[in-house]
């Protein structure tokens, strides 16, 4: 007698959550899909928050809001400083555009307090039509925010050194714009501030900032300029060079992609167009 064979299990698709773990206080809930949904069903996605060990499960939470590219779901709401959420996706939950369903997901998460952050107030001689980053030991960007009247604030920053420079936007368009050959426009303004900002846990940092009180090709730290100078490797080679006529200041410049290198001078009174006029009249 034959025996019956069990049916080959569906396919199903697996979600990926974003974040889990702890998390940062601006961080949303979120998942991901390896190809793009057709549909979501809102009654079994769940959101529960952690009261005395007991999870209390919250109702009327925000629909799903979906990515461009219909791979990545985030639920837009606030969470919670110093609190444990448990974000659950029941099975069958979504669909995706070959109608395969999904697995189960839960996620446990624990957003940081606020006293493990720290905030950084920037007073600027710039009003408005500028925008300044904060950059990491990296020269990477973490975190953009508008100059208004003056001042720029970046709260709930997670403690590290940072960097920062500033764009003065021109068309204020939110980024920074290369210029035009053809229209005669020049590259919109950059300038660093040219020291580290180090953050502290429950400190908040209140600092002035004069973008023209440093001469522009000596702005930007050393510690986040891409190429740097190659020291010489021996003696050998450093008379070599002299042999061949070559001068030991000729070394690789730093890549400098907000062309941000200035008057080349170390002399900078503070208004860059008489800079410039007075150091066409000084050739």
């Amino acid at each position: 007698m034959a025996t019956a064979r069990r049916p080959k299990p569906l396919p199903t698709i697996k979600l990926t959550p974003q974040k889990n773990g702890t998390i940062e206080v601006y961080d949303t809930l979120a998942f991901t899909t390896p190809v793009p949904l057709a549909s979501v069903d809102p009654s079994r996605i769940h959101l529960a928050i952690k009261r005395d060990s007991v999870w209390i499960p919250i109702h009327n939470i925000p629909e799903l809001c979906a990515s461009v590219d219909g791979m990545t779901y985030q639920l837009p709401m606030l969470l919670m400083p110093d609190s444990a959420y448990r974000f659950t996706v029941d099975s069958l939950a979504v669909t995706d555009i070959y109608g395969m369903h999904n697995d189960s997901l839960k996620v446990d998460v624990k957003v940081r307090a606020l006293e493990e952050y720290s905030n950084l107030l920037l007073h600027l001689n710039v009003t408005d039509h500028a925008f300044v980053q904060l950059l990491d030991g990296s020269d990477v960007v973490k975190r953009t925010a508008t100059v208004v009247d003056g001042k720029v604030e970046f709260r709930n920053v997670p403690p590290a050194t940072y960097y920062a420079r500033v764009v003065l936007d021109r068309n204020g368009n939110g980024r920074w714009d290369t210029g035009n050959y053809l229209q005669h426009l020049q590259p919109e303004e950059v300038y660093y501030y040219p020291q580290p900002l180090k953050l502290r846990r429950n400190w908040d940092v209140d600092q002035q900032w004069n973008i023209y009180q440093t001469a522009l090709d000596m702005q930007k730290p050393e510690a986040i300029k891409r190429n740097k100078p190659e020291q010489n490797k021996n003696k050998l080679d450093q008379g070599n060079r002299k042999k061949r006529g070559q001068n030991d200041e000729d070394e690789e410049e730093e890549e400098d992609e907000f062309n941000s290198r200035g008057f080349q001078n170390n002399s900078y009174s503070g208004n860059k167009y008489n800079d410039y006029q007075n150091q066409r009249i000084r050739k």
